[in-house]
Order: structure tokens, then sequence, then C-alpha cells
């Protein structure tokens, strides 16, 4: 009778889930899974496009072709849902059929299992713990829509399975009571598709094992249990998972030098104002980033308010031994208390209490940047214990005010409910179809051009504009359409991209790709890397700006075709390697003729009234130094500041200077600016430089900055917090000159223009 009820419980809490949903959503989602996505952001698209191709045209699970060719990359880091592409890679090399068509149907229907498992398990958790049906059913279904993790349903998508710490509370709170192997057996699975589906959801897995454990131990709840049986559910539960999913990622690992640390432990952090206020809900403002948005609702607020009151009355009273009883239930405040501390992460304690590079020394722990996300554990913990505690206040109530107390919980979580909804407006985000799978077999007047290529005559796609995102050096980033037209031409022909949307990118690679779209001041280095000498296709958006380095490049293509305003372009190897020729060889003359004024030994401008500073620094000996006989050393710990002065220059001044060791794996975390002052002191403008080019390690770091005064004072600064005092490196050459003016200088081995290699 007991299970019957609990069956029936289910099936009201998956009805009334599934009226939410429907009401939030319409009901596109469930008429057009096959063609639709959920949201039309980069993310978005990437993750279905590496999923797609994984499925579709790889060889192997573990490693993708579809961008960064010729290298490619480890999936882990594409956004590829290894758990829809592997069995469907599988199935057709098998040679039981491409099925790959189904991808998106897939990817829309594990989203939404796992939007409706979420309920599942909370109303689960609400039975183990004895709340009313009645409440249990409708907590369960509201909590789950206005989880912070539904404004992933547009974005990442693998980061809205919301079932997936809810899961993971129920399956230990049955190992608790019970102690069966099939719970831990169960929380082996879970942990191991929680890290298939994104990293982060180990960390909340891994920190309930972790304190479920310590307990345990520590408590003398073991009993008379065997250590040996102990051990055995510990291992099964967390190591099986861990080790199986590391040698996963050994299996794929590849050659290069990545990232250390990605961008983000100072900004994407969680807050205090971020877990505690509605930010842009009930018509308030956002006054927090994205990643910080954990607003808890209103009915765990008014709880947390009052435990907070009688927290600070037990320790008037000092009932210490009371401080950690925040309900009647002991594995629910074990629960509680985790989730506190993982909050507590969330907003980076204890992380931030230390040097940023400090944070390279905790391996796979430093590349959790968006720690603010590690708040939704704390997000279900505390609504399970806000139902909890109204439920058990409910039940001592006599009938009218029962009645009130009720309607005030239910009506609470709908209020967030409906603000959630209004927030995020999902009834929009879910009409975007894709251009892959809305014509998969190119039926379509506008998808005939594929059949106008003939792909096994070409080796890979070079989209342009070019753009590279992810390896936390280089950030090259386009509008969604043009993302979804490189993925579309991609998908359809079969031909892998140069270009790169992924995480953690090798960094060699993503710079020896630019540089086959952009000028060629050194050869073509990802030329000798490719496996043979077919052609290259070009796209290029119809009619659009591209970068004008990128546009040379398409005077030695052959156009083909124009088809969906995009235009297709042939391009011969030989042909790369004629336009780097003709590019040296125009360079070089232009340096030529812009050595006509000798400044000093060895440096020549094109300007006799030589506007322009140049630093050479060959008075500073240094043991790495790019031209001339010294440079200057930095040991850049914050802010370091290398040039600062008047340079009695106007109108448009580049800056620029050689960095040395720019491909070492602390290098992701430079940040460079230009400040200009008045005479007084007074800032007048501030911009920020970057890296356009490397060479043997070293980059070139240019700034523009406008409209500058010949009084004006400006102060060039460099930022990294990874290296330290024992990792010193050097600026060479540091050069400010007007836009007209070009300055060409070198050591007789070495010839630079305007601080760019030149024959």
């Amino acid at each position: 009778m007991k299970e019957r009820g609990k069956i029936v419980g289910l099936l009201l809490t998956l009805t009334l889930s599934v009226v939410v949903l429907l009401l939030l959503f319409g009901t596109t989602p469930f008429l057009h899974l096959k063609t639709n996505m959920f949201g039309k952001s980069d993310d978005v698209q990437k993750d279905i496009f590496n999923t797609y191709w994984n499925a579709k045209y790889d060889s192997t699970v573990l490693h993708s072709g579809s961008m960064n060719y010729p290298y490619g990359e480890e999936v882990s880091y594409t956004g590829c849902q290894t758990f829809v592409s592997a069995p469907l890679q599988w199935i057709r090399r098998a040679g039981w059929g491409d099925y790959s068509r189904y991808t998106l149907l897939l990817m829309n229907l594990i989203l939404i299992i796992a939007i409706l498992a979420c309920p599942l398990f909370l109303y689960l958790i609400f039975h183990e713990l004895k709340v009313a049906e009645w409440l249990a059913v409708v907590a369960a279904a509201l909590i789950t829509f206005f989880s912070p993790q539904m404004g992933r349903v547009s974005a990442h998508l693998t980061l809205a399975y919301l079932f997936i710490v809810p899961c993971a509370v129920y399956l230990f709170l049955r190992w608790w009571t019970t102690r069966r192997v099939s719970y831990s057996v169960w929380i082996a699975l879970l942990s191991f598709f929680a890290m298939l589906a994104h990293p982060y959801y180990i960390v909340f897995i891994g920190a309930m094992w972790a304190m479920v454990w310590l307990f345990f131990f520590l408590s003398g709840r073991r009993g008379e249990e065997p250590v040996w049986k102990s051990v055995c559910h510990c291992l099964l539960q967390m190591g099986v998972p861990v080790l199986l999913f590391v040698c996963m990622l050994k299996a794929a690992s590849t050659d290069g030098v990545r990232a250390l640390l990605p961008i983000g432990f100072y900004d994407f952090n969680g807050s205090l104002l971020g877990t505690f206020f509605p930010n842009g809900r009930f018509g308030l403002p956002k006054l927090v980033r994205w990643e910080g948005l954990v607003w808890i609702g209103l009915l765990a607020m008014a709880v947390f308010v009052v435990g907070l009151v009688k927290t600070v009355a037990k320790i008037c009273r000092r009932e210490w031994r009371e401080l950690l009883r925040v309900t009647d239930n002991e594995f629910l405040n074990l629960m509680f208390w985790t989730s506190v501390l993982v909050l507590l992460f969330s907003y980076g304690i204890p992380l931030l209490w230390f040097p940023l590079r400090f944070l390279a020394h905790l391996g796979p722990l430093g590349q959790f940047r968006a720690l603010g996300r590690f708040g939704w554990f704390f997000f279900f913990m505390m609504n399970i214990v806000a139902v909890y505690t109204a439920a058990n206040q409910i039940r001592s109530l006599r009938f009218p005010l029962k009645i009130t107390v009720s309607v005030l919980v239910v009506g609470a979580l709908m209020a967030d409910v409906v603000a959630l909804g209004v927030q995020y407006k999902f009834r929009k985000v879910n009409v975007n179809p894709s251009l892959i799978f809305s014509d998969i077999d190119n039926k379509l007047p506008e998808n005939q051009w594929v059949d106008k290529i003939n792909t096994a005559d070409y080796q890979s796609v070079l989209p342009l504009s070019y753009f590279s995102v992810g390896s936390e050096h280089l950030n090259l980033s386009m509008s969604n359409e043009d993302f979804c037209r490189a993925f579309y031409v991609s998908a359809k022909t079969g031909l892998p991209m140069h270009s790169i949307h992924a995480s953690r990118s090798v960094i060699s690679q993503i710079y020896n790709n630019l540089a086959l779209a952009r000028s060629p001041y050194l050869p073509f280095a990802v030329l000798s890397d490719l496996p043979d000498r077919r052609p290259i296709l070009l796209t290029a958006p119809a009619g659009a700006w591209i970068h004008d380095e990128e546009s040379k490049l398409l005077h030695y293509a052959t156009p083909l075709f124009t088809a969906n305003g995009i235009e297709f372009y042939k391009m011969e190897i030989a042909a790369f390697h004629q336009y780097e020729v003709d590019f040296q060889k125009e360079i070089s003359c232009f340096a030529d003729s812009c050595s006509r004024f000798e400044v000093s030994p060895n440096v020549f401008c094109s300007d006799s009234a030589s506007r322009f500073v140049l630093r050479t620094l060959d008075e500073k000996p240094a043991a790495m130094k790019f031209v001339g006989n010294g440079a200057a050393e930095h040991c850049v710990t914050s802010w370091e500041t290398v040039y600062d002065g008047c340079p009695n220059l106007s109108g448009t001044v580049e800056i620029s200077f050689l960095l040395s060791d720019y491909l070492d794996a602390r290098s992701g975390y430079y940040k460079f600016r230009a400040v200009r002052l008045a005479p007084d002191g007074k800032e007048i403008a501030c911009v920020d430089g970057g890296v356009s080019e490397v060479f043997n390690g070293w980059a070139r770091v240019s700034f523009n900055m406008l409209d500058v005064n010949s009084s004006d004072h400006i102060v060039v600064s460099v930022w990294n917090r990874l290296r330290g005092k024992d990792c010193p490196v050097s600026v060479d050459n540091l050069l400010l000159r007007q836009e007209e003016v070009h300055v060409v200088n070198g050591d007789g081995t070495i010839r630079l223009l305007d601080n760019r290699l030149v024959k």
C-alpha cells in the first residue's frame, strides 16, 4: 500500500511538472524536438555541432576532429555530449546505419527528461522525510522550475540537467538508511554520468560523498560493520567512477601546453547578494553577474531568516550543541551544512584569500572558474529544508491557520516560478530551427549548394572572419549568426574547421591556425602539419565586412559560388605559399621604403620628424631578449609598469612591444593596459591591449590610442598573477609611434617593421 502511494505521488508530481513545463515553454519543445534548438547562443550551437560531428564523422569517441584542424581536440573540451554521440558513432562504425540525424532529437529529449526527473527525485526525498503528500508533490514540481539551472536551458545544455543534485541527495539518503550495495552502485553510475555531462557536477557529489563518509566514521555510525565493507562502499561510490573518468581523459590526452588556469576566478564568483536577493525578478534590478544568480526563493528566504534568528538566540543562550541542528533529521542537517560549505566555496572562500598563482597548484580544481555555479547545491538543500520545516509547522497547526500557512507556502513557490518565467521568457528561446537539422537530407533549395562541392577534393574549411574562442589566450569572437553559419557549412560538408570554439585549447595550435587566416609575417606553420595537399574550402559572409588581412587571402582563392548568404572559395595549398611569398616580399619592400631616415644605428623611420619613441632596451642585459643586446626583465606579480612618460606624440598612436615566454601555460592570465593622462594627472582614456602575433614564443602586444595630445602622459602596464617573482618575463623593443609613421630596426640578423618580423 505504501509503494502504491509512492507511485501515485510520482505520477501526480510528473503530471504537475509537465503542466508547469508547458505553461513556461509552450508546446514548441514537444512538437519540434528534431529540428529546434532550445536557444541560439554560441554555446548551444557549439554543443550541438560537436555532438553531431562526433556521431557522424569522427572515427573515435574521445577525440573530436570537428575544429582546430589538423590537430583536433579532446572531446572533453568541446562540449560534445559523448553519451549521445558515442552510441550513434558505434552504430555507424559497426555498419548498422547512420542515425546521426537524430542527434538533436536525442539531446532535446535528454534535456527534457533531465528537467522532469528533478521533481521526481525531490518528491522521493520529501517522501523519505515524511512530508505531507500534497505538499511533497506541489513543492517538488515548483522548486524545479525556479532553480537557477533553468537559466541554462538556452545556454549550456548539460548544466541544465537539474536532476543530478537531487538524485545524488536521494541516493545518499537511501544508502544512509539501508547500507545496500545497490545504492552505492547507483551513486557510482550517477557520478560517472555527471562527469561526462559536466565536470562541475562531480564537485557537488564529491562534497556529499566526503561529508557522508567523514561523519560516518567519526560519529561511530559504522557500528559493527567490518571496515573492509565500509571501504568497499566508499571506493565504489566515488573512487571507481573517478578512476574511469581519469583513464578516459588520459586516453584522449594530446600533447601541447594549455592555459594553467582559466580566466574568471575574480569575475564569476557567487555572493550574498546573488543568493539572498532576487536579481532581475519581481521588478528588482539585476545587480550581479549571471554566474552568481542563485536566488533561493521566497519560502527558503523566509525559513532562512527565521533559522538565523533562532541561531542567534541559541548563541545567546550558549546552546552550542544545538547550533548545527537545523532540523530534527540527522542526514538533512549533514547535507545542509555540506551545501553551506560548498556555497562558501562558490563565494571564492578560501581560494581568493590566496595569491592567484597559488591556484596554479590546485590541479583540476583550478579549472572551475565559474565558482558561482556551486551555489546550486545550497539552492536545493535550502529549499528542501524549507519545505521540511514548513511541513512540520503545518502539521502542528489547527485547521484555519493550517490552510492559511499552506496557501502562503504554495503561493511563495508559485510566485518564484512566475518570476523566473518572466525573467527568462522561455517561450521565445525554443523557436530556433537549426540550419543543420531543419533539412538533414538537403532537399530544400537553400541547401542544394552541398551537391556542388565534392568534399573528397577538400581537406578542411576555413571560415572568414576567423574565430578562436576558449583558449584563455586568444578571444576572437563572432555573432551567433556567424558561428551558426560556420558550424552549418562544416556539418553539411563533413569538412573540419580551422577555427575553434572550445575550452583550454593548446596555445601553440591556436596561433598556428590564426596565422593562416591573417597576414603571414612568419611562414604558415600549420601548412607543414597538414596531412596532404588537397585544397582548403574558404567561406565568407556575402557582402559583409571581414578583417582587412583576411580579405587579402581571398585574392589568391578561386571563387566558386554564393549560397545562403555565404561566399565559397577554393584555396590551393600552393596559393597559401604564394600569398606568403608575395606578402613577405611586399612587406620587405615596404620596410625598405620606410628606411629613408636613419635615426640611430640600426633604427630607421619613414618620417624626418621622427614622431616616435623607441626603447630598444639594449642597455639592460637579459637572459631572454628578442632583438639587440638586451631587454627589460619584469617580475609581473600584479600590475607592472613597462612605460611611463610623455612621448610628445599626437593623433592616433600605436603602442607595441615584444613579450617573452608567451606560450607558457601561465600566460593566459595576462592583461595589457595603456592609460592616457592629462598634464594635471587626470585620466583621459584607458585602452586594453591584445596579442596580434606570436613568433618563437614572443608575443607582439599592441594598443591603439586615439586623439592623443602632445602634452599627454602615457602609462603602459602588464598584469599577471600566475608567474610570480621566480618567473620573470622580458619586454623588448617598446615602440610608440604616430599612425602615419613606420619604424624599422634590428640587429643585423632580425629586422622589425613596427615590431613585426620582416625579411
